[in-house]
């Protein structure tokens, strides 16, 4: 074990590729016994599943269906040059902020204050006020 330089009071280990099964890994420190330590951890090393790692090339063609069925495009890495021109016609719109006060607003101010009424005399029923 070696000590963590990114953090003060910890060690780190690595080990070899590990086969499947049960593990238990622990720490002995020289002047105590492995009753005082109690510095044991179990673990289980489990067979990959399903074949998500047992094929790393790209499937070119289950991608281009992809984009075909989300009106997408399919680009290769060295067509990554197109990709600002595709995705302008998405971020050229305008964006409009309006701001309403709510106090000013018929149409928002009425709502809110029946709504705040109806929440007191709820209260007041049920004897909360």
């Amino acid at each position: 074990m070696e000590p963590d330089t990114s953090r003060m009071g910890q060690y780190r280990a690595v080990s070899a590729a590990l086969s499947e099964g049960e593990y238990e890994v622990g720490v002995s420190v020289e002047g105590f016994s492995e009753l005082e330590t109690k510095a044991r951890a179990s673990f289980a090393v489990e067979p990959r599943k399903g074949p998500e790692l047992a094929h790393l090339n790209s499937d070119e063609e289950l991608l281009k269906s992809i984009a075909v069925a989300s009106n997408g495009a399919f680009l290769r890495e060295e067509d990554a040059g197109r990709l600002a021109g595709l995705l302008k016609p998405l971020s050229a719109g305008r964006t409009v902020i309006t701001e309403t006060r709510l106090a000013e607003s018929y149409w928002w101010f009425v709502p809110v204050i029946l709504l705040l009424t109806l929440e007191w005399v709820v209260r007041k029923r049920i004897g909360l006020i």
